[in-house]
């Protein structure tokens, strides 16, 4: 789309069609297609393959040893950042792009850490 010559309106109403219109106009024509069962039972598998993968029950000591690191590394170097910044000014450590790798870092690691992990979490905020 940004590499057309096409007017900046035209640009702009199709990338929003795109990202905001076009998946849910999708989802109705598999429901009119597949009916409403046949649409469940193939978002059942497609998300319980995916959620194989993606939220293990357990994970080995490799894989929770890289999550966990993935996980506290954004946390520590977000609050490190202000003090290191301000020591050394021509780090060039204060530049969005680090914060926005970060949080993007801690964000996959939630997700990669697996489902024993999403119950720990949980507990933390259970008062019984």
């Amino acid at each position: 789309m940004t590499s057309t010559n096409w007017a900046e309106s035209t640009k702009t109403a199709i990338s929003g069609f795109l990202v905001l219109g076009a998946p849910e106009l999708g989802m109705l024509i598999a429901v009119g297609i597949l009916g409403k069962s046949g649409f469940q039972f193939l978002k059942h598998i497609l998300f319980s393959s995916l959620s194989r993968i993606v939220f293990p029950d357990r994970v080995g000591p490799a894989r929770h040893r890289i999550d966990v690191f993935m996980f506290v590394a954004p946390l520590v170097f977000g609050w490190a950042q202000p003090y290191v910044a301000s020591l050394y000014p021509e780090s060039g450590i204060q530049q969005p792009i680090y914060a926005g790798a970060g949080d993007i870092v801690f964000f996959l690691s939630l997700f990669v850490l697996g489902g024993e992990f999403w119950e720990k979490l949980r507990a933390l905020f259970v008062r019984d």
